[in-house]
């Protein structure tokens, strides 16, 4: 997200926060003016809407903060902030409770009807407000927000639902509906208060965020395995840190690997701030060369792509001892466009280390291909396999 964007989102997301308040406000002044105990505990739902929009604009503000002394961030102030807003929600839920038995007579319900009914259909049109932006900015913060508000209407529709057979003369009612919404009320509690304690004792996060990382990072061909893999909340953010063997033993070309694998999780799990990838070379018990053949005999040939065979000749890397041959067919040799590029392709993912060619490569689309692989390339005058082992043990 660009700094355009992210002040978009940061207006977005404080326009939420203040539609909360004045929501919660107007709530908790009809609960006085009406002594509903469902309208009260409603407005305290509300609360919990508040915390939560006040997290997403809390959140995407410390986003472009950085310091020296905080060097993964102030994210966690926003858990702190939900563990505290959970405690109070549960104690002013509680007090709801004291007040049912003694809820009196309800007073100016057209009143209250009219004003909650026009406040369901402000929170509607904002809910597509910004499910709209959120939509063209990619914001997963603001979608989740919209989420939250539709909660809201619901809970308000049940209000307006209750109070309006409560003018009819069935008070009971008004209980009922408090206890439906305070069912709400300690759901919002249970959520904010687990996402806290989660994300303040660095548990990890769900299975399918670390599943998609995982796919992510193994999608590259030069990445192996996985030896260990971790992700965490903190705040809206997750940091994770995997640990990989790769089959590179160049260090400039496996930095610059890792660097892909790091924007590559960044694109695709939403809220990632930082990946640690710790690399570490594949522990090799052969070394693979490929060469490009004419026949299946062992004659190389002086074209690549074209070439109707490969030779894959398979080394011990510490004695250099050829330890088998294999001749396979090339099975893009009768390709129009591309063979080369197919070729390479698949000589990387089958974890070739060397490429011995007749003809030079290297400023040619394969050869770019097989040295942003690893795969290392050379040229030869020798016309048979059997005289690649004396030039280049």
């Amino acid at each position: 997200m660009d700094d355009l964007e992210g002040r978009r989102s940061d207006r977005i997301a404080f326009y939420s926060v203040a539609a909360n308040l004045v929501v919660t406000c107007c709530k908790a002044f009809l609960a006085y003016l009406t002594g509903s105990s469902a309208v009260l505990a409603d407005a305290i739902h509300g609360v919990s809407d508040l915390v939560a929009s006040l997290a997403v604009w809390v959140g995407i503000r410390v986003s472009r903060f950085s310091s020296s002394g905080f060097p993964f961030g102030l994210y966690k102030v926003e858990n702190i902030l939900e563990l505290i807003t959970a405690l109070f929600i549960l104690m002013a839920g509680y007090q709801v409770v004291r007040h049912m038995p003694h809820t009196e007579y309800l007073r100016h319900l057209p009143l209250a009807l009219v004003v909650l009914s026009l406040l369901t259909g402000a929170i509607y049109l904002f809910v597509r407000f910004e499910k709209h932006w959120a939509v063209r900015l990619n914001s997963p913060a603001l979608t989740a927000d919209a989420e939250h508000w539709k909660v809201d209407i619901l809970t308000t529709v049940i209000l307006v639902l209750s109070l309006l057979i409560v003018s009819l003369g069935l008070s009971f009612m008004d209980g009922v509906a408090t206890i439906v919404i305070l069912l709400f009320i300690l759901h919002a509690a249970w959520r904010l208060a687990k996402n806290a304690l989660k994300s303040l004792l660095d548990a990890s996060v769900d299975y399918t965020t670390l599943d998609t990382i995982s796919k992510v990072v193994l999608s590259f061909p030069r990445v192996k395995r996985i030896k260990s893999m971790a992700a965490r909340s903190s705040g809206p953010c997750i940091f994770a840190h995997v640990e990989v063997v790769l089959q590179e033993r160049d260090l400039r070309r496996a930095h610059d690997l890792t660097e892909q694998i790091e924007e590559a999780v960044m694109e695709a799990v939403p809220h990632v701030e930082r990946v640690f990838i710790h690399y570490e070379p594949e522990d090799r018990h052969e070394v693979v060369w490929a060469v490009p053949l004419d026949d299946g005999k062992g004659n190389l040939s002086s074209h690549f792509g074209k070439a109707p065979f490969i030779g894959l000749l398979h080394f011990d890397p510490s004695t250099k001892i050829l330890l088998e041959v294999e001749v396979k067919e090339n099975p893009f040799c009768t390709l129009e466009k591309g063979k080369g590029l197919k070729l390479a392709e698949y000589l990387i993912e089958t974890g070739v280390d060397v490429v011995v060619v007749r003809e030079p490569i290297e400023d040619k689309g394969p050869g770019y291909l097989l040295r942003g692989g690893g795969v290392t390339i050379r040229t030869t005058q020798a016309v048979h396999m059997k005289e690649l082992m004396p030039q280049f043990a």
